[in-house]
């Protein structure tokens, strides 16, 4: 019973196409060859010879990571290793969740960890500029609720404050991830609209934190952040609960259409 059980488990292996095959080999030639940033690649020809496929193979491959970032193109020079770096990868992500709740949710929850580990970096370099910063943005907050604004003001006021609260953290790979995150959230919210939380409790979650960081209290500028978050939380609970009203719909629908 166990080895049929087992056997269950297995999954015939995904076979490679041929261009996932030549853009692997191009990646072990290029760091079994020892080749840095700014060196220069072979030519189509020189790479088609040593892999065996054909110029086109090897041109759609070197296309392939081009667009990862891992190349670059000179053109009248040639092919040139490229320094790494996340933005392609980050980029692609955040295309490839805009229609995905489930990995945008997921990506909230790498946020809120994110920014609760830097607040004891935040808090140990906080200056009085950085809080008066931030008490001026909750302020341009409580105007713009005052006059009614569209919340799309609201949530630039709210980038604002979180771009001011981690200014001082080097970490550029931090403040692209927030990017990623608020245009997807940007682009979410004009497909699915939806107000999420009442405006003034919002702009005192902000106001709280900001009092528990001067005080310098680490622990509760954590909590009152992760807080923070539960508006963005509970709008992606609601969107997931009527997708999933939706697709049950759809499928008795589909039943009671093929009785």
């Amino acid at each position: 019973m166990a080895l049929q059980d087992d056997r269950a488990l297995l999954r015939p292996p995904r076979v490679q196409t041929l261009q996932e095959a030549v853009v692997q080999q191009l990646k072990e030639y290029i760091i079994a060859s020892g080749l840095r940033p700014g060196d220069r690649l072979p030519t189509e020809e020189d790479l088609a010879r040593q892999l065996g496929v054909s110029r086109t193979a090897v041109r759609e491959a070197l296309r392939a990571l081009e667009a990862l970032g891992i190349i670059s193109v000179r053109h009248g020079a040639g092919r040139f290793v490229q320094e790494f770096s996340f933005q392609p990868i980050l980029d692609n992500l955040a295309y490839s969740i805009l229609y995905d709740l489930h990995t945008f949710e997921e990506l909230l929850e790498v946020r809120e960890k994110l920014e609760a580990g830097f607040l004891e970096e935040v808090v140990a370099g906080l200056t009085p500029d950085t809080l008066a910063e931030l008490r001026h943005i909750v302020a341009r907050m409580q105007e713009k609720v005052a006059r009614n604004a569209p919340k799309e003001a609201l949530m630039e006021e709210d980038m604002c404050f979180h771009r001011a609260l981690y200014a001082n953290v080097n970490n550029r790979l931090l403040f692209k991830l927030l990017e990623i995150f608020w245009d997807v959230q940007k682009r979410l919210r004009a497909r699915i609209p939806h107000e999420a939380e009442d405006r003034a409790d919002f702009v005192r979650q902000h106001e709280a934190i900001v009092d528990a960081l001067e005080a310098r209290d680490v622990a509760l500028a954590r909590t009152r952040l992760l807080a923070h978050f539960q508006g963005v939380r509970a709008w992606i609970a609601q969107e997931k609960a009527a997708a999933d009203r939706t697709a049950t719909f759809s499928d008795d629908a589909k039943r009671g259409g093929a009785s």
